[in-house]
């Protein structure tokens, strides 16, 4: 039986982004995390009625969980990934635009939703058990987020599913293929060799498998 090489569809290409006014832009990564707040936002509101209990306080819950994500997403990137630099620049622990850990915000935001519903409605596990179904519907923009900026890259491959041009250290790429990498910008042959080179895209994947999950919840 012929049998045909593994070679990967997606890439390169550029995050896409919207020009707004002056030196401000909506990028891909914000639009797609702010759309799947309100999927999630949505799907929870119209499971909570399903159960009977008060949706009225989905929202609110919701800009707590936005709150949770980026000061305890940024906090988890501080204490796990970067904390020498953190201890060396504390201020930078207020720029919570930059840098996120998925890990430290699910961490904020369970203890911000055990601390809201049991203060509004003196119980939390009837609404936590609405935020867990409404979590994949809203999780899958947001990794889809992250797709759309490739900052999950994982191993070289030539899987279908792999994308093309997301290496993170490209001139270390040129450099273990003997390709000339040129100074400030890109040589045309390094370019060439990062776009024709494939990783895993561990955004993508997860986007694809809390669908699914979401799916199952259905």
């Amino acid at each position: 039986m012929l049998s045909l090489p593994l070679e990967a569809w997606l890439g390169p290409f550029e995050p896409p982004s919207i020009a707004l006014w002056g030196p401000f832009y909506l990028a891909s990564f914000g639009l797609l995390a702010g759309l799947g707040f309100w999927v999630g936002m949505w799907v929870a509101t119209r499971r909570a009625k399903s159960q009977f209990l008060d949706a009225r306080v989905v929202p609110e819950a919701v800009l707590w969980l936005l709150v949770g994500a980026l000061v305890g997403g940024h906090l988890g990137h501080a204490l796990f990934y970067e904390p020498a630099h953190y201890w060396s620049n504390p201020v930078e622990l207020l720029h919570v635009w930059d840098g996120l850990s998925s890990t430290g915000g699910f961490l904020m935001c369970t203890g911000l939703m055990i601390w809201f519903f049991r203060k509004k409605k003196g119980r939390f596990l009837p609404y936590g058990d609405v935020l867990a179904y409404a979590f994949p519907a809203g999780f899958f923009f947001g990794r889809l987020g992250c797709f759309s900026v490739s900052d999950h890259p994982g191993l070289l491959s030539e899987f279908p599913l792999a994308v093309k041009g997301i290496h993170p250290m490209p001139k270390v790429l040129c450099f273990e293929n003997g390709v000339d990498y040129g100074g400030a910008e890109l040589s045309p042959a390094c370019q060439e060799l990062v776009a024709n080179t494939s990783l895993h895209d561990l955004g993508l994947y997860e986007a694809l498998f809390v669908g699914g999950l979401f799916l199952v919840f259905l």
